[in-house]
């Protein structure tokens, strides 16, 4: 797969995007062209406003100076699935690229009309040269006699206007298509990692695709009109057409998705490009199916039997092969053990053990943020999480003074964020040993521990237990593991 930008920007340049959704402008079958036009200029109005009030808030001098420079917004579009639905066009086909084209020119005409009108009230962007925009292949293209009129005698406001951006939260979240993509599928299934930390799977309808079956008591997609078309049955050169006729009427760029089967080809690849590079793309991405890194959205449900999620608050049992390996910690004020249990067959940390010399409040809590970290990850978190969680934490004293002092302590600020680093390093290591078929010899300490589980504490004398991955006294504290 293959990434770009859809604003190329200079040095010091900053992105402000908007777009409209085109689909909202289909009423009873038409599009509302004289609302569409209006609502063009009212959001050029905004979008500046948006770019003079944030001007004074950028960090750094060279962005408030390009800025200030440049003034480049960028306006782009989202919905246009689901307007050619609404009006009954098959995606890609002749007469589609011809409405998309008309729309293309209403949006870039009067979004310059509308910068020629604010550089006439407020001025021109301080690098505007008149005379090359004018003499502009994409001006010439793109513009009435009256705006060229108006930019011959006031310039623009803007460098910059239009731009395409990929939009998938905003669509997602208004339930349309997003950029000028086709419909992904008509249902499909939706994959989430963020959310529960590992792959989980949903069925989804397309709106627009429920609402019609809905509303024409259709219960079977392949009832659906032809119209109906889908990223993965549009001939991709189709889908090609489309991005060039959209290109012509935008200044900056268009993030862009060509999404290709599994069993798409080298060639079919090749062709794809070829064919952008012939219609004079800016960029363009390919997505084949089945790639290392799968997609957000997916029609494969192989997997979903593969993914179950423990249920929120469900208590994760130990896995039966954790050992527990013992790490060594320079602290602040001393010396800590933790004990890190990992399971093999999972591939995940299992649980965390700590103890600390004394018996002092920092020593109880330590053990108690431990325990803490292990119910997190046993309750279905990550050790990631738990960073995140910690990240607002200040450095502690302790760390601070002792290393002002020169001695040497493990990496953090504070106990939590290193015994988070010492388990990430540890995560690095077995990752390692796993791929060159590790030959350290792991001891399991609760093995070793039930084959003398009727030892006294030769402090005082009482039963010793193994709790947290270690052999010790519940009574004054001893423990084998020191």
């Amino acid at each position: 797969m293959v990434t770009k930008l859809e604003e190329p920007l200079p040095a010091g340049g900053s992105c402000l995007l908007g777009s409209f959704n085109l689909s909202a402008y289909v009423q009873n079958d038409t599009f509302d062209f004289a609302g569409f036009k209006k609502d063009i200029h009212t959001v050029v109005r905004a979008m500046n406003d948006v770019l003079d009030e944030g001007l004074s808030l950028h960090p750094l001098d060279i962005q408030q100076q390009t800025v200030r420079d440049y003034r480049q917004i960028g306006i782009g579009v989202m919905g246009i699935a689901d307007m050619l639905i609404k009006l009954g066009l098959k995606y890609g086909d002749k007469e589609s690229i011809e409405f998309c084209d008309k729309i293309g020119f209403t949006l870039a005409n009067e979004g310059l009309n509308a910068s020629s009108f604010l550089a006439w009230k407020f001025g021109a962007y301080p690098k505007c040269d008149k005379e090359k925009i004018l003499q502009s292949e994409y001006i010439e293209n793109n513009t009435t006699d009256e705006t060229r009129d108006m930019i011959k005698e006031y310039g623009l406001r803007n460098s910059q206007i239009f731009t395409v951006a990929p939009t998938g939260s905003l669509s997602t979240m208004l339930g349309i298509s997003g950029g000028i993509e086709p419909i992904f599928e008509n249902s499909y299934t939706r994959k989430t990692e963020s959310l529960h930390n590992k792959d989980v799977y949903y069925k989804v309808y397309t709106p627009i695709v429920k609402e019609y079956m809905d509303r024409n008591n259709i219960t079977k997609e392949e009832d659906l009109p032809d119209y109906f078309v889908t990223a993965m049955n549009l001939n991709p050169l189709k889908r090609v057409d489309m991005q060039s006729i959209w290109q012509k009427h935008i200044d900056a760029s268009i993030s862009s998705t060509v999404n290709l089967p599994n069993e798409a080809t080298v060639e079919d690849v090749y062709n794809i490009y070829t064919y952008a590079w012939e219609k004079r793309l800016k960029g363009i991405t390919i997505y084949r199916s089945g790639c290392k890194r799968e997609g957000i959205l997916t029609t494969n449900t192989n997997d979903k039997e593969e993914t179950q999620e423990l249920k929120r608050g469900e208590w994760k049992s130990l896995a039966e092969d954790t050992y527990y390996i013992k790490r060594n910690l320079k602290i602040g004020c001393g010396k800590l053990k933790l004990f890190i249990g990992y399971s093999p067959n999972e591939k995940a940390i299992q649980d965390l053990y700590i103890k600390k010399s004394g018996s002092g409040g920092c020593a109880k809590n330590l053990e108690t943020t431990v325990i803490g970290i292990s119910a997190a990850l046993r309750l279905g978190g990550n050790i990631n999480n738990i960073e995140k969680a910690f990240s607002g934490v200040d450095a502690c004293p302790s760390f601070a003074s002792a290393r002002a002092k020169g001695v040497e302590l493990s990496k953090g600020s504070y106990c939590g964020s290193a015994i988070i680093n010492e388990v990430h390093k540890f995560l690095k290591e077995i990752e390692h040993e796993e791929s060159v078929k590790p030959t350290r010899k792991k001891i399991n300490v609760k093995d070793k521990y039930n084959q003398e589980n009727d030892s006294k504490c030769p402090e005082c004398n009482e039963k010793l237990s193994f709790t947290g991955g270690c052999v010790q006294c519940n009574s004054c504290g001893y423990t084998k593991c020191d």
